[in-house]
């Protein structure tokens, strides 16, 4: 138990609309049923989090356009490989999905943005484009919360490191040149920082 805070403000018991409604996104590890609807259609996955808003709707009535524009465009910057906007998003492959996922949450320009896992399942140019993405959002002022299992990507995309235990953080280490990676290890098995 704990709580969620943006920008000092608790956000914890919020509803997801009213957390997005606060710029704040997320890339879920959960692709399917969390991060996309399956048998929603790709592009209406890409507008997703702004369905009823303006580009994306006038009123109650769809702008098909708007939304098939988006998904264009976030195919080309991603190297989404689709044959359709309109096929549903459950056709994707799991690393396809993950990049209109991610596309439609980086899009948002989000205050805060939480990634879980965002590479897993991609391929090594997606995996730097996604990665390149990241550190671009962070560069104007997005904090990142990247919860990942790859040491590689967390040391590359992290300014400070907290390692969990067991549902525990065992301490925060300052991501420098210099890291302690012994200590960093011992606290992934569990010792506490000191």
């Amino acid at each position: 138990a704990g709580t969620i805070e943006l920008a000092g403000q608790d956000v914890t018991k919020l509803s997801v609309a009213q957390r997005i409604g606060q710029h704040l996104s997320a890339v879920p590890a959960e692709r399917n049923g969390i991060g996309a609807i399956g048998q929603m259609s790709i592009a209406d996955n890409v507008i997703l989090r702004d369905f009823g808003k303006s580009p994306y709707a006038k009123g109650i009535v769809l702008n098909r356009e708007e939304a098939l524009k988006a998904t264009e465009r976030f195919r080309k910057w991603y190297e989404i490989k689709l044959a359709s906007p309109d096929m549903p998003a459950e056709q994707l492959s799991g690393g396809n999905l993950q990049k209109v996922i991610l596309a439609r949450e980086l899009a948002r320009d989000p205050r805060a943005l939480v990634c879980v896992n965002p590479t897993r399942g991609l391929d090594v140019g997606a995996i730097e484009n996604v990665h390149s993405s990241i550190l671009e959002t962070r560069k104007y002022g997005t904090g990142v919360l990247l919860i990942s299992t790859e040491m590689e990507e967390i040391l590359s995309l992290s300014d400070r490191i907290a390692v969990m235990f067991e549902g525990r953080i065992m301490g925060v280490l300052e991501n420098r040149e210099d890291l302690d990676m012994d200590k960093l290890g011992l606290m992934m098995a569990g010792a506490e920082a000191n």
